[in-house]
Protein backbone atom coordinates (compact mmCIF):
# COMPACT_ATOMS: atom_id res chain seq x y z
CA UNK A 1 0.00 0.00 0.00
CA UNK A 2 1.03 3.59 -0.45
CA UNK A 3 1.24 6.30 2.21
CA UNK A 4 0.90 10.05 1.70
CA UNK A 5 1.24 9.89 -2.06
CA UNK A 6 4.09 7.36 -2.11
CA UNK A 7 4.18 5.31 -5.34
CA UNK A 8 3.30 1.63 -5.03
CA UNK A 9 5.10 -1.14 -6.92
CA UNK A 10 3.39 -0.07 -10.14
CA UNK A 11 4.51 3.53 -9.72
CA UNK A 12 0.96 4.62 -8.99
CA UNK A 13 0.17 7.21 -6.33
CA UNK A 14 -2.26 6.30 -3.58
CA UNK A 15 -3.42 2.93 -4.95
CA UNK A 16 -3.04 -0.57 -3.54
CA UNK A 17 -2.86 -4.23 -4.57
CA UNK A 18 -5.19 -6.57 -2.68
CA UNK A 19 -4.93 -10.36 -2.77
CA UNK A 20 -8.22 -11.92 -1.63
CA UNK A 21 -10.20 -15.15 -1.81
CA UNK A 22 -13.44 -13.19 -1.32
CA UNK A 23 -15.10 -13.21 -4.74
CA UNK A 24 -17.37 -10.31 -3.83
CA UNK A 25 -14.37 -8.02 -3.33
CA UNK A 26 -13.63 -8.14 -7.05
CA UNK A 27 -16.79 -6.20 -7.87
CA UNK A 28 -17.74 -2.58 -7.51
CA UNK A 29 -15.75 0.60 -7.82
CA UNK A 30 -12.30 0.15 -6.32
CA UNK A 31 -9.29 2.46 -6.02
CA UNK A 32 -6.77 -0.32 -6.31
CA UNK A 33 -5.92 -3.54 -8.08
CA UNK A 34 -7.69 -6.64 -6.75
CA UNK A 35 -6.21 -10.07 -7.50
CA UNK A 36 -8.50 -13.07 -6.82
CA UNK A 37 -6.70 -16.03 -5.23
CA UNK A 38 -7.75 -19.49 -4.08
CA UNK A 39 -6.57 -21.72 -1.23
CA UNK A 40 -8.01 -24.83 -2.87
CA UNK A 41 -4.71 -25.85 -4.47
CA UNK A 42 -0.97 -25.81 -3.84
CA UNK A 43 -0.93 -27.40 -0.35
CA UNK A 44 2.46 -27.45 1.38
CA UNK A 45 3.88 -29.72 4.04
CA UNK A 46 3.89 -28.28 7.57
CA UNK A 47 5.39 -31.00 9.75
CA UNK A 48 3.11 -34.04 9.40
CA UNK A 49 0.19 -32.30 7.75
CA UNK A 50 -0.64 -30.26 4.69
CA UNK A 51 -1.44 -26.55 4.93
CA UNK A 52 -3.09 -24.45 2.24
CA UNK A 53 -0.93 -22.11 0.20
CA UNK A 54 -1.46 -19.63 -2.61
CA UNK A 55 0.92 -19.25 -5.53
CA UNK A 56 0.42 -15.90 -7.21
CA UNK A 57 2.37 -12.90 -8.51
CA UNK A 58 3.02 -9.35 -7.42
CA UNK A 59 2.27 -7.03 -10.35
CA UNK A 60 5.01 -4.55 -11.12
CA UNK A 61 5.55 -1.73 -13.59
CA UNK A 62 5.36 -2.12 -17.34
CA UNK A 63 8.66 -2.50 -19.19
CA UNK A 64 8.72 -1.25 -22.77
CA UNK A 65 10.88 -2.82 -25.49
CA UNK A 66 10.95 -3.21 -29.26
CA UNK A 67 8.67 -6.23 -28.79
CA UNK A 68 6.04 -4.17 -27.01
CA UNK A 69 5.00 -3.48 -23.43
CA UNK A 70 5.20 -6.22 -20.83
CA UNK A 71 4.27 -6.18 -17.17
CA UNK A 72 7.04 -7.07 -14.75
CA UNK A 73 6.00 -9.48 -11.99
CA UNK A 74 7.52 -11.19 -8.98
CA UNK A 75 6.39 -14.68 -7.86
CA UNK A 76 4.67 -14.70 -4.47
CA UNK A 77 3.89 -17.71 -2.26
CA UNK A 78 1.37 -17.10 0.52
CA UNK A 79 1.39 -19.80 3.22
CA UNK A 80 -1.47 -20.21 5.68
CA UNK A 81 -0.73 -22.08 8.89
CA UNK A 82 -2.09 -21.98 12.47
CA UNK A 83 -3.81 -18.67 11.91
CA UNK A 84 -0.65 -17.02 10.53
CA UNK A 85 0.02 -15.75 7.03
CA UNK A 86 3.55 -15.94 5.65
CA UNK A 87 4.53 -14.45 2.30
CA UNK A 88 7.61 -15.72 0.49
CA UNK A 89 9.29 -14.37 -2.61
CA UNK A 90 11.57 -16.91 -4.23
CA UNK A 91 14.30 -14.55 -5.42
CA UNK A 92 17.98 -14.20 -4.51
CA UNK A 93 17.57 -10.49 -3.78
CA UNK A 94 14.60 -8.50 -2.55
CA UNK A 95 14.57 -4.73 -2.12
CA UNK A 96 11.82 -2.78 -0.38
CA UNK A 97 11.60 1.00 -0.08
CA UNK A 98 9.73 2.61 2.83
CA UNK A 99 9.06 6.21 1.80
CA UNK A 100 6.57 7.19 4.45
CA UNK A 101 9.34 7.93 6.96
CA UNK A 102 10.41 10.65 4.54
CA UNK A 103 6.95 12.11 3.95
CA UNK A 104 5.89 12.36 7.58
CA UNK A 105 9.10 14.18 8.51
CA UNK A 106 8.55 16.67 5.70
CA UNK A 107 5.07 17.41 7.01
CA UNK A 108 5.27 16.96 10.80
CA UNK A 109 8.69 18.42 11.67
CA UNK A 110 6.99 21.64 12.76
CA UNK A 111 5.37 19.65 15.56
CA UNK A 112 8.77 18.90 17.17
CA UNK A 113 10.75 22.04 16.28
CA UNK A 114 10.02 24.87 18.72
CA UNK A 115 12.03 27.26 16.51
CA UNK A 116 9.94 26.70 13.41
CA UNK A 117 7.71 29.63 12.34
CA UNK A 118 4.66 27.32 12.35
CA UNK A 119 5.35 25.64 15.69
CA UNK A 120 2.24 25.46 17.83
CA UNK A 121 2.09 23.92 21.29
CA UNK A 122 -1.39 22.48 20.74
CA UNK A 123 -0.32 20.96 17.44
CA UNK A 124 2.77 19.55 19.14
CA UNK A 125 0.74 18.00 21.94
CA UNK A 126 -1.41 16.18 19.38
CA UNK A 127 1.14 15.31 16.69
CA UNK A 128 4.52 15.60 18.42
CA UNK A 129 4.99 11.82 18.55
CA UNK A 130 4.04 11.07 14.94
CA UNK A 131 7.61 10.80 13.66
CA UNK A 132 8.98 8.82 16.61
CA UNK A 133 5.99 6.47 16.69
CA UNK A 134 6.39 5.69 13.00
CA UNK A 135 10.05 4.83 13.53
CA UNK A 136 8.99 2.48 16.33
CA UNK A 137 6.60 0.89 13.88
CA UNK A 138 9.42 0.50 11.36
CA UNK A 139 11.55 -1.08 14.09
CA UNK A 140 8.82 -3.68 14.69
CA UNK A 141 8.76 -4.41 10.95
CA UNK A 142 12.52 -4.99 10.99
CA UNK A 143 12.09 -7.25 14.01
CA UNK A 144 9.55 -9.28 12.07
CA UNK A 145 11.98 -9.60 9.18
CA UNK A 146 14.71 -10.87 11.51
CA UNK A 147 12.31 -13.50 12.84
CA UNK A 148 11.56 -14.79 9.36
CA UNK A 149 14.86 -14.78 7.45
CA UNK A 150 17.27 -17.70 7.49
CA UNK A 151 20.64 -17.60 9.25
CA UNK A 152 22.51 -17.23 5.96
CA UNK A 153 20.37 -14.35 4.66
CA UNK A 154 22.08 -10.97 4.50
CA UNK A 155 19.97 -8.03 5.62
CA UNK A 156 20.97 -4.47 4.70
CA UNK A 157 19.10 -1.41 5.95
CA UNK A 158 20.11 1.98 4.62
CA UNK A 159 18.85 5.47 3.88
CA UNK A 160 20.20 7.94 1.35
CA UNK A 161 19.84 10.94 3.67
CA UNK A 162 18.86 12.12 7.12
CA UNK A 163 16.54 14.99 8.05
CA UNK A 164 16.68 18.55 9.35
CA UNK A 165 14.35 21.46 10.08
CA UNK A 166 13.33 23.74 7.20
CA UNK A 167 12.70 27.10 8.89
CA UNK A 168 13.80 29.67 6.32
CA UNK A 169 14.00 29.68 2.53
CA UNK A 170 16.53 31.39 0.30
CA UNK A 171 15.48 33.01 -2.98
CA UNK A 172 18.77 32.32 -4.70
CA UNK A 173 17.95 34.00 -8.02
CA UNK A 174 16.91 37.15 -6.15
CA UNK A 175 20.29 37.04 -4.38
CA UNK A 176 22.03 36.67 -7.75
CA UNK A 177 20.22 39.81 -8.95
CA UNK A 178 21.20 41.65 -5.77
CA UNK A 179 24.83 40.67 -6.25
CA UNK A 180 24.92 41.51 -9.97
CA UNK A 181 25.30 37.95 -11.32
CA UNK A 182 21.81 38.01 -12.85
CA UNK A 183 20.25 40.99 -14.63
CA UNK A 184 16.54 41.51 -15.25
CA UNK A 185 14.95 43.47 -18.08
CA UNK A 186 13.57 46.73 -16.71
CA UNK A 187 13.82 45.37 -13.15
CA UNK A 188 11.11 42.73 -13.75
CA UNK A 189 10.70 40.02 -11.09
CA UNK A 190 8.76 36.79 -11.54
CA UNK A 191 7.83 33.64 -9.67
CA UNK A 192 9.05 31.17 -12.26
CA UNK A 193 10.52 30.18 -15.61
CA UNK A 194 13.15 32.96 -15.64
CA UNK A 195 10.67 35.50 -16.97
CA UNK A 196 12.32 38.85 -17.64
CA UNK A 197 15.92 37.63 -17.38
CA UNK A 198 18.40 39.55 -19.55
CA UNK A 199 20.56 36.64 -20.62
CA UNK A 200 22.93 38.90 -22.49
CA UNK A 201 24.06 40.36 -19.16
CA UNK A 202 23.50 37.39 -16.82
CA UNK A 203 26.46 35.32 -15.60
CA UNK A 204 24.72 32.82 -13.31
CA UNK A 205 21.27 31.40 -12.59
CA UNK A 206 19.70 28.92 -10.16
CA UNK A 207 17.13 26.20 -10.76
CA UNK A 208 16.32 23.25 -8.54
CA UNK A 209 16.84 23.30 -4.79
CA UNK A 210 20.65 23.30 -4.61
CA UNK A 211 21.89 23.77 -8.17
CA UNK A 212 23.70 26.84 -9.47
CA UNK A 213 24.61 27.19 -13.15
CA UNK A 214 26.89 29.55 -15.05
CA UNK A 215 25.66 31.11 -18.29
CA UNK A 216 28.43 29.59 -20.39
CA UNK A 217 28.89 30.45 -24.05
CA UNK A 218 28.41 27.43 -26.30
CA UNK A 219 26.51 25.45 -23.64
CA UNK A 220 23.59 27.69 -22.69
CA UNK A 221 21.45 28.99 -25.52
CA UNK A 222 22.38 32.61 -24.78
CA UNK A 223 25.60 32.06 -22.88
CA UNK A 224 28.08 34.89 -22.39
CA UNK A 225 30.87 33.50 -20.19
CA UNK A 226 34.08 32.48 -21.91
CA UNK A 227 35.91 29.36 -20.69
CA UNK A 228 38.65 31.48 -19.20
CA UNK A 229 36.14 33.35 -16.98
CA UNK A 230 34.52 30.32 -15.37
CA UNK A 231 37.01 29.70 -12.55
CA UNK A 232 36.94 33.31 -11.34
CA UNK A 233 33.14 33.54 -11.42
CA UNK A 234 32.89 30.30 -9.44
CA UNK A 235 35.32 31.61 -6.84
CA UNK A 236 33.45 34.90 -6.56
CA UNK A 237 30.10 33.15 -6.14
CA UNK A 238 31.51 30.79 -3.51
CA UNK A 239 33.09 33.53 -1.38
CA UNK A 240 29.97 35.70 -1.43
CA UNK A 241 27.61 32.81 -0.69
CA UNK A 242 29.68 31.68 2.28
CA UNK A 243 29.43 35.22 3.66
CA UNK A 244 25.61 35.26 3.41
CA UNK A 245 23.88 35.66 6.78
CA UNK A 246 20.27 35.54 7.94
CA UNK A 247 19.24 36.91 11.32
CA UNK A 248 22.88 36.99 12.33
CA UNK A 249 23.59 33.35 11.50
CA UNK A 250 25.40 31.64 8.68
CA UNK A 251 23.17 30.48 5.83
CA UNK A 252 25.55 28.46 3.60
CA UNK A 253 27.66 25.68 5.06
CA UNK A 254 29.61 24.86 1.89
CA UNK A 255 29.60 25.51 -1.85
CA UNK A 256 30.76 22.50 -3.85
CA UNK A 257 32.33 22.66 -7.30
CA UNK A 258 30.89 20.02 -9.64
CA UNK A 259 34.38 19.37 -11.02
CA UNK A 260 35.40 18.26 -7.54
CA UNK A 261 32.26 16.19 -6.94
CA UNK A 262 31.88 14.39 -10.25
CA UNK A 263 33.99 12.81 -12.97
CA UNK A 264 33.38 11.26 -16.36
CA UNK A 265 32.37 12.28 -19.82
CA UNK A 266 28.99 13.76 -18.82
CA UNK A 267 30.28 16.30 -16.31
CA UNK A 268 29.70 19.11 -18.81
CA UNK A 269 25.95 18.59 -18.42
CA UNK A 270 26.03 18.91 -14.63
CA UNK A 271 25.30 22.01 -12.58
CA UNK A 272 28.42 24.07 -11.96
CA UNK A 273 28.05 24.60 -8.21
CA UNK A 274 26.08 22.80 -5.49
CA UNK A 275 24.88 25.04 -2.69
CA UNK A 276 25.09 23.29 0.69
CA UNK A 277 22.77 25.14 3.04
CA UNK A 278 23.14 25.19 6.81
CA UNK A 279 20.65 23.40 9.05
CA UNK A 280 17.35 25.27 9.00
CA UNK A 281 17.81 26.77 5.52
CA UNK A 282 16.87 25.56 2.04
CA UNK A 283 16.41 26.89 -1.48
CA UNK A 284 12.93 28.34 -1.98
CA UNK A 285 10.15 26.76 -4.01
CA UNK A 286 10.40 29.74 -6.39
CA UNK A 287 14.12 29.09 -6.89
CA UNK A 288 13.35 25.49 -7.84
CA UNK A 289 11.43 26.64 -10.92
CA UNK A 290 13.63 29.59 -11.87
CA UNK A 291 11.66 32.23 -9.98
CA UNK A 292 13.01 35.67 -9.08
CA UNK A 293 10.54 36.96 -6.46
CA UNK A 294 10.63 40.54 -5.28
CA UNK A 295 11.33 41.31 -1.64
CA UNK A 296 13.70 39.86 0.94
CA UNK A 297 16.26 37.30 -0.21
CA UNK A 298 15.63 35.15 2.90
CA UNK A 299 12.08 34.62 4.21
CA UNK A 300 10.40 32.42 6.81
CA UNK A 301 9.04 29.08 5.65
CA UNK A 302 5.34 29.24 6.49
CA UNK A 303 4.35 26.04 4.72
CA UNK A 304 3.47 22.77 6.43
CA UNK A 305 6.38 21.21 4.51
CA UNK A 306 8.57 21.97 7.52
CA UNK A 307 11.34 19.36 7.46
CA UNK A 308 13.80 18.74 4.65
CA UNK A 309 17.15 17.26 3.67
CA UNK A 310 18.20 19.53 0.78
CA UNK A 311 20.89 21.22 2.82
CA UNK A 312 24.60 20.37 2.80
CA UNK A 313 24.84 16.59 2.51
CA UNK A 314 27.41 16.36 5.31
CA UNK A 315 24.78 17.69 7.74
CA UNK A 316 22.13 15.07 6.95
CA UNK A 317 23.97 11.74 6.56
CA UNK A 318 22.07 8.55 5.91
CA UNK A 319 22.34 5.37 7.97
CA UNK A 320 23.57 1.87 7.25
CA UNK A 321 22.88 -1.28 9.29
CA UNK A 322 23.70 -4.87 8.42
CA UNK A 323 23.64 -8.31 10.06
CA UNK A 324 26.97 -9.17 8.42
CA UNK A 325 30.02 -8.47 10.60
CA UNK A 326 32.34 -8.83 7.59
CA UNK A 327 30.73 -5.92 5.73
CA UNK A 328 32.78 -2.79 6.39
CA UNK A 329 30.96 0.52 6.99
CA UNK A 330 30.30 2.34 3.74
CA UNK A 331 30.99 5.98 2.96
CA UNK A 332 29.06 6.06 -0.30
CA UNK A 333 25.72 4.64 -1.37
CA UNK A 334 27.33 3.16 -4.49
CA UNK A 335 29.53 0.99 -2.26
CA UNK A 336 26.40 -0.84 -1.14
CA UNK A 337 25.46 -1.59 -4.74
CA UNK A 338 28.98 -2.84 -5.44
CA UNK A 339 28.85 -5.10 -2.39
CA UNK A 340 25.54 -6.61 -3.55
CA UNK A 341 27.10 -7.26 -6.94
CA UNK A 342 30.09 -8.99 -5.35
CA UNK A 343 27.85 -11.11 -3.14
CA UNK A 344 25.80 -12.21 -6.16
CA UNK A 345 28.88 -12.45 -8.40
CA UNK A 346 27.16 -10.26 -10.97
CA UNK A 347 27.77 -6.88 -12.54
CA UNK A 348 25.13 -4.59 -11.06
CA UNK A 349 26.49 -1.27 -12.32
CA UNK A 350 25.47 -0.19 -15.82
CA UNK A 351 28.25 1.45 -17.86
CA UNK A 352 27.00 4.96 -17.02
CA UNK A 353 27.95 4.44 -13.35
CA UNK A 354 31.47 3.16 -13.84
CA UNK A 355 34.31 5.49 -12.97
CA UNK A 356 37.13 3.78 -14.87
CA UNK A 357 39.38 5.74 -17.19
CA UNK A 358 37.59 6.57 -20.41
CA UNK A 359 34.11 5.54 -19.24
CA UNK A 360 31.18 7.77 -18.46
CA UNK A 361 30.05 8.12 -14.88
Amino acid sequence: MAGLGVPDIRGTLGLYTLFTSDASAAYGKKKGRIIPVSTASNPIHQGHHLSPSIQTEIPGPFAASLKGKKEATAPLLIELSAGEITCRIDEDILACVFDTTDRIQHMFWRAIDINHPLYDSKLSAHYGDVIASYYRRMDRIIGGIFDRISADTSLLICSDHGFAPFRREVHLNSWLVEQGFMVLKDGIHSDGLFEGVDWGSTRAYAVGLTSLYLNVKGREGKGILEAGEIRQVKADLRSRLLALEGKGERVINQVHDSEELYSGGQIGKAHDLVVGYCIGYRGSWQTAIGGVPVGDVITDNVKKWSGDHCCDGALVPGVFFCNRADLAPSEHVQDIVRWIGNARRTEVFPPCFRSKEGQDE
